[in-house]
């Protein structure tokens, strides 16, 4: 396959589940959340979109792992949105796509972070084929 200029991103996509609270909570406390808002998120999710948007007709394509559940559709929408190239975005059935809720305190504007890891945990080297980009780039 002949490579024309292009990149392929390739590592992490999982979902940030943001949320704003009124003050982060002692141990056995309760925070109310005023907002939330979902996002993709990760190293090669994260990447790809910046790429689109800098240049629309810019190729860019991707090869992660994330799970078939909810999230997996917020991520696909998100590489169908920007025109990224997604077909090494490898779904895992019965899998959970990484994610990382992450909480901001209105109070402080301090945030606190809690990650899953999921299908993250399966990222290896065989997931990694380049052999059918036409990237010119990694």
């Amino acid at each position: 396959m002949a490579a024309q200029k292009g990149v392929v991103t390739a590592g992490t996509w999982y979902c940030d589940h943001n949320k704003l609270v009124d003050e982060w909570p002692s141990e056995d406390g309760l925070a109310t959340i005023i907002a939330e808002e979902w996002h993709g998120g990760g190293s090669a999710c994260n990447m790809a979109v910046d790429l689109k948007k800098f240049d629309t007709d810019f190729l860019v394509e991707t090869i992660a792992i994330i799970g078939d559940d909810e999230d997996r559709l917020l991520l696909l929408a998100e590489a169908d949105t920007h025109g990224i190239e997604r077909s090494s975005l490898r779904v895992v059935p019965s899998g959970r796509t990484n994610y990382t809720d992450a909480f901001a305190s209105r109070a402080t504007g301090r945030r606190t972070h809690l990650f899953f890891p999921g299908t993250n945990d399966l990222l290896a080297p065989d997931l990694f084929d380049f052999s059918e980009t036409r990237a010119s780039h990694l």
